[in-house]
């Protein structure tokens, strides 16, 4: 019963049973597990949903589709989704964890998800894989309508009459992460914020963030 739940929910019905046992396998498990199957899956969700935003949203900024796409491939959004397709009932798991803690274990419910794409994709080709992931993905329309900090550190910075704020990389440390100073003039007055991220674009997100907190003071 709970399997026919969970198939029609994700729309789709496993030719091979033993790919969607492997993908539910949590890699506790001293079996075959989900590691692999994830690292793929996590690839597919990244290509598709930038492939349906650049069809969808000509007009929006690489910033603007961006911040879509994080916010659809997060993993926020991908627990959400194993909830709802019941995954934190059906996940197997090895002895050394408590399935009553699974609750708390979120990124490991958003892998089985990224598992599952990757587990379609190898049974079912890439048109099939396509559909569930954005059936699934976007099931949350807000989403869609998120808005980045940038863009609206802009608007609040145009508001007040004042020039755009300025982005500079300050540096990059030995474990890839970047550091963007961020700066603005309200009233004359120097506002200076500090981001760091993996990616440019996510530090400046993260400095603008800041200094949006700083204007609402």
């Amino acid at each position: 019963m709970l399997e026919s739940e969970f198939s029609e929910k994700l729309g789709y019905y496993f030719v091979n049973k033993e790919l969607l046992i492997v993908a539910i396998t949590h890699p506790s498990s001293e079996s075959v597990h989900n590691e692999k199957l994830e690292f793929l899956g996590d690839s597919l969700l990244y290509q598709i949903v930038t492939e349906y935003l650049y069809s969808n949203y000509q007009e929006l900024t690489v910033g603007e589709l961006s911040v879509k796409r994080d916010a659809i491939i997060s993993n926020s959004n991908l627990t959400n989704i194993a909830y709802y397709l019941l995954i934190d009932k059906i996940i197997i798991c090895g002895n050394s964890v408590n399935l009553q803690q699974l609750d708390h274990m979120k990124k490991s419910l958003a892998d089985v998800v990224e598992a599952l794409f990757a587990a379609i994709y190898i049974d079912g080709g890439y048109h099939v894989t396509r559909n569930c992931v954005l059936k699934l993905c976007m099931k949350d329309a807000n989403l869609l309508h998120i808005k980045s900090h940038k863009s609206t550190l802009q608007e609040i910075l145009q508001a007040k009459h004042e020039k755009l704020p300025i982005y500079s990389v300050i540096g990059k440390s030995t474990d890839g992460m970047f550091t963007i100073n961020c700066v603005a003039y309200v009233q004359s007055k120097k506002i200076e914020t500090t981001g760091t991220g993996s990616r440019v674009r996510q530090a400046e997100e993260m400095a603008a963030s800041l200094m949006i907190t700083q204007l609402n003071c």
